[in-house]
């Protein structure tokens, strides 16, 4: 069964600085697992939502509509499970293996790793309801050892359908223009929003809104284990105005937590495409 963090990335360095949000608890059930921590608005990915769109759970329970992916595990109030673990003859047909594609939610497009960088595309529109998204498509580029591309490729199928760019971060970040900033222990984490230009961005998060969806918070009730960070904040950047296909390009850097200066980043526009030059120890990317 497929988790709804399709094209989801983290990053750590000398502590959680891009998490996955939420609290893994026992209560498979419980509104904080349904509605928030088992969800997309819980990851560093995509939501686009579209408010005619559904989400049921088991026997049928209406879920929070986060904007995010489908959910493949539930069907009609039935749990599917492609896997068949619970197939008592072994010897039957795999149910997966007999439906191919029946429960693809992505692919990885491209990848490449040389000595100074790694780089990979993952397409995850399968993830999404084809009612409201059309395609996306994100590529990483990570330049060793700190230095982070994410450019993202986003067609909804009605333009009033709201994109949001998340990402998630234990402490309350700290946003001025274009630029995030947001540390964790020891650790700094540096976001530039180059597009969509005149992005909007926004931070939910804190005491009474750290699981928020729509317009309700999902607390959970479990306690915290050894290694379980739940998070209290995250960043929402949106397109500025409605349209069918948005680009999404940041710029993220991991630190310790005294680095003072970043590298010089600036956005390229042409008739060929979108994307940025670095100045990187001495090198331009």
């Amino acid at each position: 069964h497929c988790h709804l963090d399709q094209n989801s990335f983290n990053i750590y360095k000398l502590w959680q600085l891009a998490i996955d949000s939420g609290l893994y608890g026992d209560d498979f059930s419980g509104s904080h697992w349904c509605n928030y921590y088992s969800r997309t608005i819980a990851h560093n990915t995509i939501t686009v939502y579209d408010p005619s769109e559904k989400f049921l759970g088991y026997e049928r329970s209406r879920l929070a509509n986060d904007g995010g992916q489908k959910i493949m595990l539930w069907q009609n109030g039935e749990r599917v499970v492609p896997e068949n673990y619970s197939q008592p003859d072994p010897s039957l047909p795999i149910t997966w293996l007999q439906h191919p594609g029946s429960w693809e939610t992505g692919n990885i497009k491209a990848y490449k790793l040389t000595d100074d960088y790694c780089y990979v595309a993952g397409d995850a529109t399968k993830a999404y309801s084809a009612h409201k998204l059309n395609k996306f498509i994100r590529q990483i580029l990570f330049i060793f050892p700190d230095y982070f591309v994410v450019m993202d490729t986003v067609e909804a199928v009605n333009p009033n359908f709201v994109k949001k760019w998340l990402l998630h971060t234990v402490n309350e970040p700290k946003i001025e223009k274009d630029e995030i900033i947001a540390a964790d222990g020891s650790g700094k984490l540096y976001c530039k929003a180059l597009y969509p230009s005149g992005a909007v961005i926004t931070k939910v998060g804190g005491e009474d809104n750290a699981f928020f969806v729509k317009d309700k918070n999902y607390p959970h009730n479990d306690e915290l284990f050894a290694g379980n960070i739940p998070g209290k904040w995250r960043i929402e950047i949106m397109p500025a105005k409605p349209q069918n296909k948005d680009l999404f390009l940041n710029f993220l850097c991991a630190s310790e937590i005294s680095r003072e200066t970043m590298p010089r980043v600036e956005k390229i526009e042409s008739d060929s495409g979108i994307g940025l030059t670095m100045e990187l120890d001495g090198l331009t990317w």
